[in-house]
């Protein structure tokens, strides 16, 4: 993380230097996510807001969008879930102006993740489903899967066992595939919990051993 603060400010420098905003505003996006890596969420978010900015200024709405989705991690990771709502639909709303289907896929999936955790379940199952289609359509496998696995949590949260049990089976099939392990070992400890809240405590069992397995 020093290494990459020492050649971020350097970027932001030259940058600046030849009034290349774009470029610093980048930079500048980087170094709030080095901060936040730091666990300075404070830091992350008045760097997040100044290449906001930035990019406001110079037009660029894809990155204005890319911000308003940092802002709202930052705001959910810090509690304000209000404040997390109103920069993932600000992003929302950019990113379909522009026609962009895969970013504003990821902005209805933390969406998606905020409902589901003040127990809009109906909403939350709809914008999972809305970011799916977009992904499946791309065929963008590893951000479906993510959009199954928070699929499948919300299903084993509202107690829906089996539907908890396909998106999650069909999300470990394509982290088999795709990766990362992290990932795959996550939605297969998720699989088991599904399982075994639904009486099948030996397939539980079995998920669990595997990915005790895989983890070695």
């Amino acid at each position: 993380l020093d290494s990459a603060q020492r050649y971020l400010d350097r970027a932001r420098s030259l940058a600046a230097a030849i009034g290349d905003m774009r470029v610093t505003a980048n930079a500048v996006g980087s170094l709030a996510d080095v901060s936040e890596a730091r666990g300075d969420l404070a830091a992350s978010r008045q760097r997040q807001t100044e290449a906001l900015a930035m990019r406001q200024r110079i037009g660029d709405a894809r990155g204005v969008a890319a911000s308003h989705n940092s802002l709202g991690l930052l705001a959910q990771d810090a509690g304000d879930l209000d404040e997390a709502r109103r920069q993932f639909e600000a992003a929302l709303a950019l990113n379909r102006q522009g026609r962009r289907e895969e970013p504003a896929a990821t902005n209805l999936v933390n969406l998606a993740g905020l409902a589901s955790l003040t127990g809009d379940f109906a909403r939350a199952e709809l914008l999972y489903h809305d970011a799916l289609a977009t992904w499946r359509a791309a065929e963008a496998w590893a951000d479906a899967a993510d959009a199954l696995h928070g699929l499948g949590q919300l299903e084993l949260r509202r107690g829906d066992y089996p539907a908890a049990r396909a998106a999650l089976v069909e999300a470990l099939a394509i982290l088999d595939r795709t990766g990362p392990l992290a990932d795959a070992l996550s939605v297969r400890r998720a699989l088991a919990d599904a399982l075994a809240a639904s009486g099948q405590l030996q397939g539980a069992l079995d998920e669990l051993r595997r990915a005790q397995q895989e983890a070695d």
